[in-house]
């Protein structure tokens, strides 16, 4: 962790472990706090220490019983709280005492029901089956052989034949005699043979394995107990005497908190903030009382919506869009209505780049807020304009197909030269793609069309559409990209106007890709999109932008 990507890569390639290794990406800052290596380790990056004071600690991985369960854990595990074994050495969960949870006995299908007995808890539960079972077939044959035997005495004329009788009559109540005997005599000769014991299996309590950033970000949501702050992080043997008190509400932004059912190394950052704002790292720029730039220090921004915007130097953030829209029918019956909610401008300077050997780059936020100020915009509509346009706008934009809520729309500045090296290698590489794409253009076919799209893809500006599963990645790989000549291919559009974009979506659909409905499907909701604005809610949403040389084959396809 104290070493820059771009050290790493370069030593694996010098050992040989990785062919022609080399940075792709640009190199971010680090912090380099509590590091043994200097930045002299370093030269030829632009690796920097930053973070000042902000020391992370490292947590200590923490060793845990996992046979141990509270009582309430073990009724719920095995079904029955009379399974819990109090003691063995666990330790209490808050006020909870904690012990082992003996498995219940597995409840066992028989393949054939045995006097309408479908299934079995166990070993014992067969005997006892089949023992009942042999004391009703000794019963019943000894009641036969008894009638038989009356039978043969009325009606025989002989001595010796009634002799015979009343044997078979005394001989049938002896042998139901000794059956229904049977238990007490073994209870009393060998007793072992009556005292079946169990298995007495210990369960396993159950590990939950967690990697987010954000406490609110785990579903279900579970009950937390503090963890400190990364600089001072408290030992996991603290929730033994505390428990798991708290709920999502009670974590605070700039404090990590263990997760109840989960191990010593999995916490999660709070983010509830006081004035209801958005709980961001200090990296971003945009938290107020921020100590240092650490990217593992948070702390709350008056922010709605909003994060860290990272891409490439020739993939230059422009503009941020977010709308409303509503939109009715299919086919030649779609229609659209949309409405800016908001609009972030990026005013990017050589100090928002970072650089490191081979490549560089831009390091931003985007933030929107009620109010705008320095590095901020603000909302363009108020909470009864946004259930206005929802309810009374787009009340005829109503069917089975209709969707609506709000989406981003992201606005990259395409920074480089007519170089076409790339649409070369495109071509020369899928060259399937020459006699699969058709624009519709008529002269010169489809070949024609796919070097004019791809020569456009190398000097045109992109247009990437983003809901709200798409927040913190990166849009070459969640988004799919939109430029002028795509939308006069596509849709006949002369313009880039958010109309435009949503056509070109929609017409871009095929027999197994609907890439309009994959992305309007998840948009926000016009409930989220009113928490936003309001208190309630905030939302971490920042991209990325950055690919690996496959950008003008992606466009062809």
């Amino acid at each position: 962790n104290c070493k820059s990507c771009t050290a790493v890569c370069s030593q694996l390639a010098a050992s040989g472990q990785l062919k022609d290794a080399k940075p792709d990406f640009f190199n971010l800052p680090f912090n380099a706090s509590g590091c043994t290596e200097s930045l002299s380790d370093y030269e030829g990056t632009s690796a920097v220490a930053r973070g000042g004071d902000y020391d992370v600690k490292q947590r200590v991985a923490e060793h845990q019983d996992m046979f141990c369960f509270t009582q309430a854990e073990c009724a719920l595990a095995a079904g029955d709280p009379g399974n819990f074994k109090p003691g063995h050495g666990c330790p209490n969960k808050g006020n909870e005492p904690r012990g082992y949870c003996r498995a219940p006995d597995p409840n066992i299908q028989l393949q054939n029901p045995i006097a309408g007995v479908k299934t079995i808890k166990d070993l014992r539960s067969f005997i006892a089956l089949m023992f009942n079972v042999a004391m009703g077939l000794i019963i019943i044959t000894a009641a036969i052989f008894f009638v038989w035997g009356g039978f043969k005495y009325m009606l025989s004329g002989v001595t010796k034949e009634i002799q015979t009788a009343k044997e078979t009559m005394v001989n049938s109540v002896i042998g139901m005699v000794l059956g229904l005997s049977a238990y007490a005599i073994l209870a009393n000769v060998a007793p072992n043979t009556i005292n079946l014991q169990t298995f007495d299996i210990d369960m396993i309590n159950k590990l939950n394995f967690y990697n987010v950033v954000y406490c609110r970000d785990i579903v279900p949501t579970p009950k937390f107990a503090d963890a400190g702050p990364p600089t001072e992080p408290k030992p996991f043997s603290t929730t033994n005497a505390s428990g798991f008190p708290l709920t999502i509400d009670k974590t605070k932004c700039g404090t990590e908190y263990f997760i109840e059912g989960s191990d010593s190394q999995a916490v999660c950052m709070g983010q509830s903030c006081e004035d209801g704002g958005m709980c961001i790292a200090c990296s971003a720029g945009l938290a107020s009382g921020c100590k240092t730039t650490s990217a593992h220090e948070y702390r709350c921004s008056d922010c709605k919506i909003g994060g860290n915007v990272v891409a490439q130097e020739r993939w230059k953030p422009d503009t941020v869009w977010y709308f409303l829209f509503c939109d009715k029918g299919s086919g030649d019956d779609y229609d659209i209505k949309l409405e800016s909610m908001a609009e972030f401008e990026f005013h990017l300077s050589d100090d928002s780049k970072t650089s490191s050997s081979g490549s560089s780059g831009y390091v931003t936020a985007v933030c929107v807020s009620d109010k705008k100020g320095p590095g901020k915009a603000a909302f363009k509509m108020t909470v009864p304009e946004v259930r206005n346009f929802f309810d009374v706008q787009c009340k005829d934009m109503t069917g089975p197909t209709s969707n609506r809520g709000m989406l981003m729309l992201a606005f990259i500045d395409q920074e480089i030269t007519t170089d076409i090296s790339g649409v070369e290698a495109a071509l020369d590489n899928k060259s399937d793609i020459m006699t699969g794409l058709n624009c519709g253009l008529g002269v010169g076919g489809p070949p024609l069309c796919a070097l004019s799209l791809l020569y456009s893809s190398q000097q045109d500006n992109f247009y990437f559409p983003m809901n709200k599963n798409m927040c913190n990645t990166n849009i070459f790989q969640t988004s799919v990209p939109f430029n002028q000549q795509l939308m006069r291919a596509i849709a006949g559009s002369e313009k880039n106007t958010m109309r435009d974009i949503m056509r070109t979506m929609y017409k871009s659909k095929t027999d197994d890709k609907d890439i309009y409905k994959d992305i309007v499907s998840q948009a926000w909701t016009p409930e989220e999109t009113v928490k936003l604005i309001e208190q309630g809610m905030s939302q971490s949403c920042g991209f990325s932008a950055s690919h690996s040389g496959e950008t003008t084959k992606l466009i062809a396809e």
